[in-house]
């Protein structure tokens, strides 16, 4: 795995909405086959200006930097993934009073591959970190198993499991 260098992490910015919009399609379309229930248009996940002011979230995006050596100048500043961690309040019987939950984890197809996604991770976990959060969850399609792998390798192991039945009446 080529960690990229010439990427950058920064927080996002309202000049980023269209293309996180577009980013949530994408994680839409790739959920679509692992989830039986979607509707088959006008699939909204985030309220992302929300999770932009938000104080108890922290939405982040990955950009080609400057430093890109020329080799594709029309690209510099070109988004090519997300993510978010919010903290929310834990369960009353588990041990920690709040966790930090992870999502919108997405990297551009062709960016695939190259460490990106954990260096989101990374960020996002320092940030929540910083704000007193140990524990953090994220939700996964069953059927998502190179995501799974993807998590698994960096070190999330499997929690609960939600099941669900369709039931035409």
């Amino acid at each position: 795995m080529q960690l990229e260098q010439n990427v950058s992490i920064r927080a996002a910015q309202g000049k980023d909405l269209p293309t996180l919009i577009e980013f949530e399609q994408g994680v839409v379309s790739a959920e679509r086959p692992h989830a039986f229930d979607l509707k088959e248009a006008g699939v909204v996940y985030y309220d992302l200006p929300a999770l932009l002011n938000s104080c108890d979230a922290e939405l982040i995006v990955a950009e080609l930097s400057e430093a890109n050596d020329g080799a594709n100048e029309e690209s510099d500043g070109e988004l090519i993934a997300c993510g978010y961690v919010r903290i929310d309040p834990s369960k009353p019987y588990h041990k920690s009073e709040q966790h930090g939950y992870l999502g919108f984890m997405y990297v551009a197809p062709k960016w695939r591959g190259r460490g990106i996604n954990k260096r989101i991770l990374d960020e996002l976990i320092s940030w929540g970190s910083n704000r007193g959060v140990h524990v953090y969850k994220l939700d996964v399609y069953s059927g998502n198993q190179s995501a799974i792998r993807a998590y698994e390798k960096m070190g999330f192991t499997s929690n609960l499991l939600e099941m669900a039945l369709d039931v035409d009446l």
